[in-house]
């Protein structure tokens, strides 16, 4: 049956099994991934969506449940709650969701006589068993390797091999406050979006840059568009999740997409650690590179770009930062002059009075204030 907005359905944390027919199926997890419970939820979504279900970002639903029409659109929806908060479920329900199939991680690994600490490095054992419990074990072949056994995989990843994309680069850089921004020197192409595409002859590959991943903090989640998608410039190229905030990649290239970065899907932190080079989103076969670069900026170019608009923030902030110990301190303004016979008196803090009241020495005095003799 296919979800609807609008219906409601009854809860199931333990006898729900997943259909053979992944593709039937949309799945929002649980967004707290500051627990394990919560950790598992993702990767037992991930698991599932990598087998061909509809992967449903909690935080984007969030923020714009339209996004989704087309995903939810034939399908049914399943529900992974971290815990007994049951967030994923409530979002669903708020937003007018028809939930065919709800599960509990917490209640589940309660179920196996398993605990969930509070830090999220989920035991690969324990999404096993979790998938075991869905009735579809083959869920784990091969996709979302948990985060504990990520360094090793990709430690043990063979290097790239020589050719496209693998051309070594030197980079640019500039500090702001305690941030150090780079920049690539050749071959990548900028709009003032913060993404970036790395073209080599009739291909690109797109991401964010670094100053994006140092403004977003630790990546959790890349969503990718499906591969054969068309993409105009400036059209969204998959969309990113960070502990502080959600944002799209806005595309600087038009193209189909031909490939998605699968191993960022499973490590979205990779932009955290290599947005250059690792942290790739997607690549894109290009239409009409030259139109495009028109619209873009290279090394120079966004460098400019990206000092003015670092120093344009901190001028901000330092008003902001200003404004508030104003507000703290009082508002100061200078004494008047010293009267005849009188010492002059420094910068002092306002203190309240009436209207109209006389102004007296050793008291601030109002503009057309009288003296009182």
């Amino acid at each position: 049956m296919a979800t609807k907005r609008g219906e409601k359905k009854g809860r199931d944390t333990g006898s729900f099994t997943l259909p053979a027919d992944y593709h039937a199926w949309s799945v929002l997890p649980c967004n707290g991934l500051d627990k394990e419970a919560g950790a598992l939820a993702r990767e037992m979504a991930l698991a599932i969506a990598g087998k061909g279900a509809r992967l449903i970002c909690p935080v984007r639903f969030g923020r714009s449940p339209s996004h989704y029409d087309k995903e939810l659109k034939g399908t049914d929806l399943l529900v992974i709650d971290g815990c007994k908060k049951e967030c994923a479920g409530r979002l669903a329900t708020e937003g007018g969701l028809s939930i065919a199939g709800r599960l509990n991680v917490k209640e589940m690994l309660r179920e196996q006589g398993l605990k969930s600490g509070k830090f999220p490095t989920p035991d690969a054992v324990n999404l096993q068993a979790l998938l075991s419990r869905l009735g579809r074990p083959d869920a784990m072949a091969g996709v979302a390797v948990p985060e504990a056994g990520r360094a090793e995989a990709r430690a043990a990843a063979p290097e790239p091999a020589a050719g496209r994309f693998a051309a070594e680069m030197g980079f640019r850089e500039f500090m702001a406050d305690k941030f150090v921004f780079k920049v690539p020197e050749t071959g990548y192409f900028f709009n003032e979006n913060d993404c970036w595409a790395r073209v080599e002859g009739n291909r690109a590959r797109l991401g964010v840059s670094d100053y994006v991943q140092q403004k977003a903090s630790d990546m959790v989640f890349f969503e990718p568009p499906e591969v054969g998608t068309e993409i105009g410039q400036f059209d969204e190229a998959g969309s990113l999740e960070s502990t502080k905030t959600a944002l799209d990649i806005i595309s600087p290239v038009s193209g189909k997409v031909v490939a998605v970065n699968r191993e960022l899907v499973d490590a979205p932190e990779l932009i955290n650690e290599d947005p250059y080079v690792r942290g790739w989103a997607v690549e894109v076969e290009l239409s009409d590179i030259e139109t495009d670069r028109e619209l873009l900026m290279d090394c120079d170019g966004y460098l400019a770009y990206l000092q003015g608009k670092v120093e344009r923030e901190l001028r901000e902030k330092e008003r902001g930062e200003g404004a508030q110990a104003t507000d703290a301190q009082g508002s100061r303004r200078p004494r008047e002059p010293a009267r005849p016979g009188e010492t002059g008196r420094p910068y002092e803090v306002e203190e309240p009075r009436e209207p109209g009241r006389p102004w007296k020495p050793g008291q601030p005095k109002e503009p057309g204030q009288p003296w009182e003799g």
